[in-house]
């Protein structure tokens, strides 16, 4: 089920809102952006263990659609596990950041996600995730489903 603008809309306000409430939180927001940012570089690297090495063990990775929150991964073991199939069956995926906004420990990110279809076209979407930073590591992450 694909989120409609509006839906996507009130997440991000309330998300961001959250942002707000976290701000008085002590981690550095530049390094925060930066932790995210890193992230990116190593995906679009297909660099599972740098990926990895910036997240923390207990790491939790949900996603969410139409209202349900899905548990992807609850340590790194099992996000590293998942990364290798996404980049095996997705060999051609990359992204890059459109908007990032970080307040205390959260960091707002709309990201777009391109790859090639095994015909060879070009295909991409936009989405929104949130992570939140804990101890110069990642420590959750929930990503939006694309529309």
């Amino acid at each position: 089920m694909k989120l409609s603008r509006n839906v996507c809309t009130v997440a991000v306000s309330l998300l961001t809102g959250m942002v707000g409430w976290a701000a008085g939180q002590s981690t550095d927001r530049e390094a925060s952006l930066d932790l995210v940012r890193e992230h990116f570089e190593y995906f679009n690297e297909h660099d599972v263990e740098a990926l990895t090495d910036l997240v923390a063990d207990d790491v939790a990775w949900y996603t969410i659609e139409g209202g349900e929150i899905t548990p992807n991964a609850k340590n790194s073991e099992e996000l590293a596990d998942g990364l290798f199939q996404y980049f095996e069956g997705v060999p051609t995926v990359s992204a890059e950041l459109e908007h990032l906004h970080a307040a205390g420990s959260f960091v707002v990110a709309r990201e777009r996600v391109r790859w090639e279809t095994s015909a060879g076209k070009e295909q991409s979407q936009a989405s929104y995730s949130v992570y939140e930073i804990r101890d110069d590591a990642i420590q959750a992450v929930w990503y939006f489903r694309a529309e």
